[in-house]
């Protein structure tokens, strides 16, 4: 039975390692439009290529049965395993290489205790399903493969150098101390279920690429320095120091959760000239600011908002169509949207689609509007489309259909409808041409608008803080006087 189970064990962690390629995973694919991106699928190209392997003359090979030995150099070239109720130390002064075919394979319930120097050459791999640790005299450098298996955990106190080319795949635990670093030039996943404390400092390189889909805790001393590419699938709590470097390419999913505490900083370096004026939005030259937000912003203050200088808010309405904890009537919209008319702030709604037909869209819209006949709202009701699943399993005419006969529904009951999408959804994944008469809010967050119709709002990023909200909140800038177009109209039932 210890030997099934052992098998057992590594087996998993085998599986969960063969998924590990540039962009580690294909369940959440990042949204190009708003990363700057081409795909997320890795290059052609051999990892390490220009690298100069070690010369292992002199050094010992390893076979992970004897005890490291002080002032010795090791390496490995092929599978190696530190197995069960093992513990393994590598001194200080010793040095430990991962070469080029060579997995080190720490087993669940085995300790790998690091006080010399490890180097993972390119297309090396240290899979860990037990537990490392780490000492602030050690060095680490990873140019292949470093995995935590979801058994894993890793307790850092070093700085490891990741760089292009080399990935990291955590689906355990890792705590990187006040003295410990990860600075990820290349690609790095953690996974769904994963849990990330960082009380030390956690870099993102113009070059990296940083899939987040479980949870990262900055702590108060803590930092995060993102410059390259972030998705935001999972949770990011942050009370340190979280700096978005101005060429940042940030994407944060409707599941993704970016909160902040009190002690928490937020510095957004992103470059957005909102003065800037949008010629395609019919020759209009206004910039109108506005947010839009739902229940993840918990109470707002928007007496405080609308002092702020927000003039609109685009308030999450519904998603999906079932009443339980998610789905249905956003729990705040009747409070956000009956407190921001009170403030003077012009309002539109939004409804997430959730829906896997044609018919199952038309009834959400239904439900939508039966939700809305309780509120006077002066700016559009909006269709937002953005699912993964409609995405990854429907075609380009099914998603279109289903746009069309949402916004259809709108339109019959008397509203100005709209559609929310990204750039790359609305370049590729719509016949935009059966949509030329819908209204357009894009969501693109490069710093720029990529889409080059016509759109009448822009989202264009979270910023830090408007008074009144605690936390992050999306930001967009409006290019007409929506309110004056409805009421002029004679649209959302204004006048009833």
């Amino acid at each position: 039975m210890k030997i099934k189970r052992l098998l057992a064990l590594f087996m998993a962690a085998v599986i969960f390692t063969s998924g590990v390629s540039a962009f580690a995973e294909t369940a959440e694919r990042p949204d190009v439009s708003q990363t700057g991106g081409t795909s997320d699928t890795p290059d052609d190209e051999e990892q390490g290529e220009g690298y100069t392997p070690v010369d292992i003359t002199g050094y010992t090979l390893w076979d992970g049965t004897s005890d490291f030995q002080n002032d010795v150099n090791y390496y490995i070239d092929k599978q190696t395993d530190i197995n069960m109720k093992t513990t393994r130390t590598l001194p200080e002064g010793s040095r430990l290489v991962i070469r080029d075919g060579g997995d080190l394979r720490i087993f669940v319930g085995s300790f790998l205790n690091l006080d010399g120097e490890l180097l993972i050459e390119p297309n090396g791999a240290l899979t860990i399903s037990g537990t490392m640790q780490t000492t602030s005299s050690t060095k680490m450098d990873n140019l292949g493969n470093l995995v935590l298996t979801p058994s894993a955990v890793v307790n850092l106190r070093t700085s490891v150098e990741s760089p292009e080319d080399s990935h990291i795949n955590c689906a355990g635990t890792l705590n990187i101390y006040k003295s410990g670093s990860i600075n990820a030039a290349g690609s790095t996943t953690f996974q769904s279920g994963s849990v990330v404390t960082v009380t030390g400092k956690l870099t993102i390189p113009e070059s990296g690429k940083l899939f987040m889909r479980g949870q990262l805790l900055l702590t108060l001393s803590g930092k995060m320095d993102v410059a390259g590419y972030m998705s935001l699938s999972g949770e990011l709590h942050n009370s340190g120091t979280l700096e978005f470097q101005e060429w940042i390419r940030f994407y944060r999913y409707e599941t993704g959760k970016l909160m902040r505490s009190q002690s928490g900083r937020f510095n957004d370096h992103r470059r957005v000239t909102i003065s800037q004026s949008h010629s395609s939005a019919s020759g209009n030259k206004l910039n109108i600011k506005g947010i839009d937000v739902s229940r993840y912003q918990n109470a707002i203050d928007w007496e405080k908002v609308a002092a702020s200088g927000v003039e609109f808010a685009m308030i999450r309405l519904s998603l999906g169509s079932v009443e339980d904890p998610y789905n249905g009537q956003d729990s705040r919209s009747d409070y956000n949207i009956t407190e921001a008319l009170k403030a003077g702030i012009h309002v539109g709604v939004y409804h997430y689609l959730k829906a896997h037909t044609v018919e199952e869209a038309r009834a959400e819209a239904q439900f939508m509007l039966n939700l809305l006949k309780n509120y006077k709202v002066d700016y559009p009701v909006v269709l937002d489309m953005e699912e993964p699943w409609q995405l990854n399993n429907l075609t380009n005419e099914e998603r279109t259909e289903m746009a069309r006969v949402f916004i259809d529904e709108i339109k019959a009951a008397g509203y100005y409808p709209m559609l929310y999408s990204s750039t790359n959804w609305l370049n590729n994944s719509f016949d935009m041409d059966r949509l030329s008469d819908v209204e357009l809010w894009v969501a693109d967050w490069r710093g720029y608008c990529g889409y080059t119709g016509e759109y009448g709002m822009w989202q264009y990023g979270v910023i830090a803080q408007v008074s009144g909200i605690e936390g992050e909140v999306d930001a967009n800038i409006g290019y007409k006087d929506y309110a004056k177009i409805i009421r002029d109209g004679g649209y959302n039932h204004l006048d009833d």
